[in-house]
This record gives C-alpha cells, sequence and structure tokens, in this order.
C-alpha cells in the first residue's frame, strides 16, 4: 500500500489516496483501503476492502468561529469534545480534541524546554 503512495491515517490498516480526492460541497472524499488477514485451519485470509474517508474542508478555526456566532462557548466546548482532527501537513496525522482552552493564546501558552526553561508558543514560533 505504501509503494503505491497510499496514506495511512491512523493505526488500524486504512489506506487512502490524496491524490484521487473529490470534493463535494465542502467535504473531501478519499478513496482507500482497508487490510486484515487472519490464519485459519485452512490457511490464511487476507481481505482488502474499499472504503472512504470523508473529510470536512474547513479548518477546526473556522468552524468554532462559526459555532460562536451561534451558540456559546460551553455548547462549542461540547461539540468538539472527543472530536478527531487531522494535520493537512505531514503524513497527515490524527489528533483527538479533550477539551478546548478558551483562555489560552500564542503569547501566555509556553513551551517547557530540555534545559528546564520556559518559552512561549510565539517566542516559539518566532
Amino acid at each position: 500500500m505504501r509503494s503505491q503512495k497510499l496514506k495511512q491515517i491512523g493505526r488500524v490498516p486504512r489506506f487512502f489516496d490524496d491524490t484521487k480526492a473529490q470534493r463535494v460541497d465542502s467535504v473531501d472524499i478519499w478513496p482507500g483501503f482497508f487490510t486484515s488477514s487472519w490464519i485459519f485451519q485452512n490457511g490464511t485470509y487476507l481481505t482488502i476492502d474499499n472504503i472512504s474517508k470523508f473529510l470536512s474542508v474547513d479548518n477546526c478555526l473556522e468552524q468554532i468561529k462559526d459555532r460562536l456566532k451561534r451558540y456559546d462557548e460551553m455548547h462549542v466546548s461540547r461539540e468538539f469534545d472527543g472530536s478527531v482532527i487531522m494535520a493537512r501537513y505531514g503524513p497527515h496525522r490524527t489528533y483527538k480534541v479533550s477539551c478546548i482552552k478558551w483562555d489560552l493564546n500564542p503569547s501566555n501558552y509556553c513551551f517547557e524546554q530540555s534545559d528546564g526553561g520556559k518559552i512561549t508558543m510565539l517566542e516559539y514560533f518566532k
């Protein structure tokens, strides 16, 4: 699957071809494959199924801003709690949203450095 330039998303053996994605309204549809294998008394079985991944084109910040126009922060937090998001850069890693911290921003969120010091996100990316 990797030799065919398919991208694995998540830990489950699901591979997708982002070069053949189709856009319908605000959703990208990535075609792909799901694989699994079993060993039985009669031999080894391999299953390859066609699957599709539906991805919203909007990023999280756009969706949060849109929902804040209609709902309060508590409602938006509940809506995103447990959601899975995917980075649009690099190997397309997925992340699970545990909560939205409304009081943090790049100027007051600090990274801990290896020497024990702290640096704000804003300073880090400068």
